[in-house]
């Protein structure tokens, strides 16, 4: 079946401090002013659904296989950084800050990418809150 892309305005972001990862300034303004609810509801600590996903780490990416689904997704770079990050702690303001720290970029556009792309794998499954 076809991959689905998880967190477009990460995917292809570059991990180098002193390089802005993002496209546009654009980008986050489209971010900020469209109204996403879900974004007030990211729990504060997530953990990866080991019972349903299978993860493969290729040479920038990781791709991750939903047994339930059958559904095949796509990390890019950064976002591959991201679900190692959260793999290891689970703690979304943790993980916030330290994707600011590697991450040169405005830390409202970033932690609200990083947000968008945690919804994303909590409501296809790939995440569950604890």
């Amino acid at each position: 079946g076809p991959v689905a892309q998880l967190g477009a305005r990460f995917h292809g972001m570059e991990e180098v401090k002193g390089s802005n990862p993002f496209r546009s300034t654009n980008a986050s303004a489209r971010f900020r002013s469209s109204k996403l609810p879900i974004f007030d509801q990211i729990p504060q600590q997530v953990k990866v659904n080991h019972n349903d996903v299978l993860c493969e780490s290729l040479e920038n990416e990781i791709v991750l296989f939903q047994l339930s689904s059958q559904q095949y997704y796509s990390l890019g770079a950064v976002g591959a950084h991201v679900w190692k990050l959260l793999g290891e702690s689970g703690d979304v303001a943790t993980v916030a800050k330290q994707l600011c720290d590697a991450y040169t970029g405005e830390p409202a556009a970033i932690i609200g990418d990083f947000h968008e792309l945690v919804s994303e794998m909590l409501s296809a499954g790939l995440l569950q809150p604890v």
